[in-house]
């Protein structure tokens, strides 16, 4: 892949790259590559730019293609309780603690894709994995989170709940229950397409979901 043009996006925020794999990459300014704007094109993509003040990015081919495309960031968090964690710059989680106006970030250097929360516990889906982090301290308002376990997978889900000691996951009908080493444990296949779950909560290993 050699890169034949470079230009900012979402005022500087973020990168826009393009060239000879027939593609426009959108990435971070670290270099974390966050996804592909549009389709692969039929040609080289010679040229990429984007809308001053706006989510619309052009792009110019080799065979005289010009395709637009409009970027939709969508919103990805959780909440339980008092803590609201939230995705911010694509690639980093945010903790707030909505009593005591406190904040923590948790620095992921991947694309963040869901996120779950439930008492203590705190799951991230990256494209590759799946970090499960907990709260270091027992206090109430303690902000401290340490990684606990990583599921070294690439899972495919369209809802994503975290437990005491499991791991929900929801693809059309279909709900699995992981433990945090991967390894599935229980499923259910549903009627009709699942769109919503929340964790009711219960005793360790008997949690309730809705």
């Amino acid at each position: 892949f050699e890169p034949l043009c470079v230009n900012y996006f979402n005022r500087g925020e973020y990168i826009l790259v393009s060239g000879t794999d027939r593609t426009c990459h959108l990435v971070t300014r670290d270099g974390i590559k966050l996804g592909t704007v549009g389709d692969e094109q039929a040609s080289w993509v010679w040229c990429c730019a984007a809308r001053p003040h706006s989510n619309y990015v052009a792009l110019g081919c080799q065979d005289g293609t010009i395709a637009y495309y409009q970027l939709v960031f969508s919103t990805v968090h959780g909440l339980y309780k008092e803590r609201y964690a939230y995705r911010e710059n694509m690639t980093d989680v945010i903790i707030h603690h909505l009593l005591t106006d406190q904040k923590v970030r948790i620095k992921c250097r991947d694309l963040v894709k869901k996120i779950a929360i439930y008492k203590h516990r705190l799951a991230v889906q990256l494209p590759e994995r799946v970090v499960i982090y907990e709260l270091y301290s027992g206090e109430p308002t303690g902000m401290h989170y340490r990684v606990k376990e990583k599921i070294n997978n690439k899972l495919q889900c369209n809802l994503l709940v975290v437990c005491t000691d499991n791991l929900v996951l929801c693809q059309e009908k279909r709900l699995q229950s992981l433990i945090f080493d991967g390894t599935k444990v229980r499923e259910w296949v549903m009627e009709s397409p699942i769109r919503y779950i929340k964790v009711i909560g219960g005793p360790a290993g008997r949690i309730s979901s809705l």
